[in-house]
């Protein structure tokens, strides 16, 4: 007569098929794919944290946006250029160039502060329009930005609003302009698009022995984008929240708003509308305090207690107005503890650069660690 292992150790197979279940669950859980939603206010630079993620995470989505983003760039400095202009006319400085400055305006009227703004953002044809002109006028551009008054208000770049990348893609005309101009990845982490509606992309990202897959949803950050943020932030799915402050917005007033009121005193204001939410009293924030380098670079000309008033005005230390600020932003929860006095929950703060892949990178990886460890927490799996 013969024996099967189950029927001679009856007890041992059943305790072996429960644990071989529960692993199944475990494994079923440590492989389903984790959301993430990351808010922020306009141009905070949300969309340039998904563009890091995809470069690191998911190459061929990465090319995908390459070649979309050839014409970006040429609307970026068409757009900057008019920035450039209209804060030198705010200034009061002279006109030194006004041929080359008619024809330029002539051109690109189309992509004018009122005709293009955020409320309206460039279309498609304006895309179009800028990538078929950008070859004809890059001449113009060049002398309108070496022009004597154009220069004087580039020395005072900290005290007006200009598109980050304008600079940068100044610096990179002469590749821009060709007609068989491809961009290179950091061209793609600099090209500004608004963003509108709901951009999702999902990433299967390799973490310690773990292939785990993030399913991250972007949502304009303008006013008008906000109504889309309730619908996606349900709570009982969403295992993590990523919010983005723009350190550089310190000195910029919210864009087309008839009172005026400061764009990081704005966002911290919404933030605080977020976290204290009941569905995320208990959830784990991670913060990004990004834009770290046009931070640092402005804070010598400006100070800090043009938004924060009771900061010390002497004190041009970067590293100390960093930490004043997210002490502001640390101060807006109101969950801090629970009633028996423990810890509600964590928010996480990150000083980031967001167009560095170097110095981004190891954020990144840190980053998404610790949402697999939220997720397992909230699955009951990691206590």
């Amino acid at each position: 007569m013969e024996f099967s292992i189950r029927d001679l150790f009856p007890c041992f197979c059943k305790e072996t098929n429960l644990a071989e279940k529960e692993l199944q669950r475990r494994a079923k859980v440590l492989r389903r794919t984790i959301p993430i939603l990351v808010l922020g206010t306009s141009e905070c630079g949300k969309s340039t944290v998904l563009k890091q993620i995809e470069r690191r995470y998911n190459r061929n989505a990465f090319e995908e946006k390459r070649q979309a983003c050839a014409k970006l760039p040429k609307i970026n400095l068409l757009m900057a250029t008019w920035q450039l202009l209209e804060a030198r006319d705010a200034f009061g400085y002279l006109r030194d160039n006004a041929e080359r400055e008619y024809e330029f305006k002539e051109k690109t009227d189309f992509l004018s502060p009122r005709r293009v703004n955020v409320f309206s953002p460039p279309k498609a044809h304006d895309e179009e329009e800028a990538f078929r002109l950008f070859p004809k006028i890059a001449d113009d551009i060049n002398a309108i930005w070496s022009s004597p008054s154009v220069v004087k208000t580039l020395e005072r770049r900290a005290e007006f609003y200009m598109l980050d990348s304008a600079e940068y893609f100044k610096s990179r005309i002469d590749d821009v302009k060709m007609p068989n101009y491809i961009p290179t990845d950091e061209d793609v982490l600099k090209a500004r698009k608004q963003t509108q509606g709901i951009v999702e992309i999902e990433v299967d990202a390799k973490l310690a022995r773990d292939s785990v897959v993030f399913k991250i949803t972007d949502v304009g950050g303008q006013k008008a984008e906000r109504k889309y943020w309730g619908r996606i932030m349900s709570g009982d799915e969403m295992a993590s929240i990523l919010y983005v402050f723009s350190l550089s917005d310190y000195n910029l007033d919210v864009p087309d708003r008839k009172e005026k009121h400061n764009r990081m005193l704005e966002n911290t204001e919404i933030f605080s509308s977020i976290i204290n939410k009941e569905e995320f009293k208990t959830r784990n924030i991670i913060v990004f305090l990004n834009k770290t380098d046009i931070f640092e670079e402005k804070l010598k000309h400006v100070p800090l207690t043009v938004c924060y008033p009771d900061y010390p005005d002497s004190n041009r230390d970067p590293d100390a107005a960093m930490t004043y600020i997210e002490n502001q932003i640390r101060s807006q929860d109101q969950n801090a503890t629970l009633d028996n006095g423990t810890p509600a929950r964590e928010l996480v703060f990150h000083r980031t650069h967001a167009t560095d892949p170097l110095a981004f990178r190891k954020v990144v990886e840190t980053v998404l660690a610790s949402m697999q460890a939220e997720n397992l927490r909230l699955t009951g799996l990691l206590m």
